[in-house]
């Protein structure tokens, strides 16, 4: 086009100069029967033409501007802007720089096309010109003239600008922005990430362009995350917010709370996904922690729950326990050698005592025990115990010691403590029917919390620790979830009750410690117990002269039972040991009864919990009128059911129910004898 228009001109300016030379344009080349046109026709051609164009020589004469070509100069004719232009190339450009760079582009080349250069108008507007122009004409003094034509590209470039500023607001906002962003092409290739997510994936942004979104999504969310992207491409939804899991470069899971767009070009073809991600790795751990607390909570709960169930059952199946060993043990101290009923009475003692067994199991995970507390090594304990879970565990089993080079003395029940020992390498055996290694360990551990169980004791420390662990078949997730649960079991009918671990977790807790186990599929288990270290020394193990054997005496007891059988029993025991019995019918005439100046009274035999009036409060009451009382307490509840009705552990007489005759008798005596 530029040849052509400089072409045109040449031959206008010929033609109005009336050069005989210049035919303007033959007849034969127009083709048609279109009349030929005139000298008028071409310059209304130029003049009205809707781009600007001028004629102008080396030597700075302009002799040709249009009607747009002076509007664009901001001249109100043609004539006005050749008039103040005496140069309009020199005085059009802003930056002399660009008018140089012209003259030597159009100097080396003949022309230049598209030529952009801001330009100052008549009024002191500026604008964007374009503009194309050729050297038409070489004259023989050495100056040129130079045809062009122009065009006024200020809104494209306002246009340009605000595109760069759109794009540089973008990438600024893309790759300075603290989510992790990509974009991705729809065959899943990332074709940009930022700096952010690059820093949560932890790998570079090089490395991360050749891989796909796949190769970062976590592969069990891989199958949604495809299906997500292919819901969108078909149409279904434009933009998309999920939670996925990506991997991290150093194997470990991270949370992204992710927002998606699919962007489209305008034929409707997908370009690319646009994506967002926020790291929620923190928050998801928050989740399934608390999540894991409600867990344990319910768990505490349904346990603290069966515990009262269990303790309350165990109390009141004690008092029926008590009448039933306790008939069967006088009968059968009446009945004569191979008497025909000395047989079956036999087996109901047996079967009793079975019973009394499985509610101390009872009592012992419901924290409702008796417990003898005294100050004891943990490491002697273990190493006192070997032999005999040597025999339990049998042969095939190796049994390893690794105990604390320093002794751990705490404030238990031994008997307890070896139950413990006892059930969990029972639990071990079972666990490794083909052999293996059981090995118990002992440490001190002044801060709990380092350990990283889930659950603690309330105290901040220091605690003896007691690792037992095995390399038996482990549990599954299930399976730990109900392990200490009263009843729960996966050993088979008549294998088990159920109780072993559940009657170690109460014991623990009962002595202020905790227990915990991991374990998996194969990989065995390991049981964790603190319990809280004592600074007074080990308890003496003498008991001192041998005791008395115990014989009736001219005593007389108060017995005070809500529980008729059970105060029937009890006082037909002690008549048939040579005491004198009162037996009252209930707590209020058992003061009535005592406060007769001339009844005297030398021990009371009381119940603890018992409508109208608590056994302490008996006691208090009886021991107005009688200064030298003894009291002796009987309960199917323990010291911590005593302690909330004033009566401190280690002042508390106390028989178990249920008893028997002879733990009766020989309780009595000691009460006795003790004063």
């Amino acid at each position: 086009m530029p040849l052509r228009v400089g072409q045109i001109l040449t031959r206008t300016e010929q033609a109005m100069d009336k050069s005989p030379t210049v035919n303007v344009i033959p007849e034969k080349s127009i083709p048609g029967d279109s009349p030929p046109l005139e000298r008028s026709d071409f310059q209304t051609l130029f003049d009205r033409a809707p781009i600007g164009i001028f004629r102008t020589t080396s030597a700075g004469q302009v002799r040709y501007v249009n009607a747009c070509m002076a509007a664009m100069v901001g001249a109100a004719s043609p004539q006005e802007a050749m008039a103040r232009f005496s140069d309009l190339s020199k005085q059009l450009y802003a930056d002399p720089a660009r008018r140089r760079d012209f003259v030597r582009q159009i100097s080396r080349n003949g022309e230049v096309q598209g030529f952009e250069y801001e330009a100052v108008r008549l009024d002191g507007e500026h604008r964007w010109l374009s503009m194309s122009a050729r050297i038409s004409e070489r004259c023989p003094d050495g100056t040129v003239v130079i045809d062009g034509f122009t065009v006024d590209i200020t809104e494209i470039k306002a246009m340009e600008k605000a595109l760069r500023e759109s794009e540089q607001r973008f990438r600024s906002a893309f790759d300075n922005s603290s989510f992790g962003r990509t974009m991705t092409l729809p065959d899943g290739r990332l074709n940009r990430v930022n700096k952010a997510l690059c820093e949560m994936l932890g790998r570079d942004a090089r490395t991360l362009a050749n891989m796909k979104i796949a190769d970062i999504t976590h592969p069990d969310d891989l199958a949604g995350s495809l299906a997500l992207v292919q819901q969108m491409l078909d149409g279904q939804s434009a933009v998309r917010r999920t939670q996925k899991r990506y991997v991290h470069a150093d194997g470990r899971m991270v949370w992204g709370d992710v927002s998606v767009i699919l962007i489209r070009d305008e034929a409707g073809q997908p370009v690319h996904f646009l994506t967002e991600m926020v790291d929620i790795t923190e928050q998801k751990q928050a989740e399934q922690k608390n999540i894991e607390l409600e867990r344990q909570l319910n768990h505490a709960q349904k346990m603290e729950a069966v515990g009262r169930l269990a303790g309350g059952v165990a109390h009141d199946f004690n008092n029926l326990l008590s009448i039933i060993l306790g008939y069967a043990e006088t009968m059968l101290e009446e009945l004569p050698e191979g008497h025909p009923l000395g047989e079956s009475l036999k087996e109901i003692s047996d079967a009793g005592g079975r019973a009394k067994q499985l509610t101390r199991q009872l009592l012992a995970f419901s924290r409702k025990q008796t417990l003898e507390l005294v100050h004891i090594d943990v490491n002697a304990v273990v190493t006192g115990f070997e032999k005999l879970l040597r025999r339990v565990i049998g042969e095939d089993i190796d049994l390893k010691l690794t105990l604390s080079s320093t002794a751990l003395l705490v404030k238990a029940d031994v008997s307890r403590i070896e139950q413990v020992l006892m059930n969990l390498a029972v639990n071990a055996r079972d666990a490794m029917p083909r052999g293996g290694c059981l090995t118990i360990e002992t440490a001190m551990v002044r801060s709990p919390q380092s350990l990283g169980m889930a659950t603690l004791p309330s105290a901040s420390g220091p605690y003896a620790r007691i690792v037992v662990s095995d390399t038996g078949m482990g549990m599954d997730r299930e399976t730990l979830q109900r392990v200490f649960e009263p009843f729960f079991t996966t050993k088979g009918k008549d294998q088990g009750t159920g109780l072993g671990l559940a009657t170690s977790y109460g014991i623990v807790h009962q002595h202020g410690g905790s227990i915990e186990v991991h374990s998996a599929p194969g990989k065995g288990a390991r049981f964790t117990i603190l319990l809280p270290l004592s600074d007074a020394g080990p308890a003496q193990k003498g008991h001192g002269s041998e005791a008395r054997a115990p014989h009736a005496v001219a005593a007389t007891i108060l017995v005070v039972e809500d529980d008729p059988s059970v105060r029937k029993l009890a006082v037909s025991i002690l008549r048939k040991k040579g005491y004198r019995i009162l037996e009252p019918a209930d707590v209020h005439d058992a003061v009535a009864l005592a406060s007769d100046p001339t009844v005297p009274i030398d021990l009371l035999l009381t119940d603890v919990v018992m409508p109208g009036m608590m056994g302490p409060e008996v006691y208090a009451k009886v021991a107005a009128y009688h200064p030298n009382l003894r009291v002796l307490y009987m309960s199917g509840h323990t010291y911590n059911v005593l302690s909330q009705h004033g009566i401190p552990e280690d002042e508390a007489h106390l028989i178990q129910k249920p008893f028997s005759v002879k733990g009766l008798v020989d309780k009595v005596h000691a009460v006795l004898q003790a004063f």
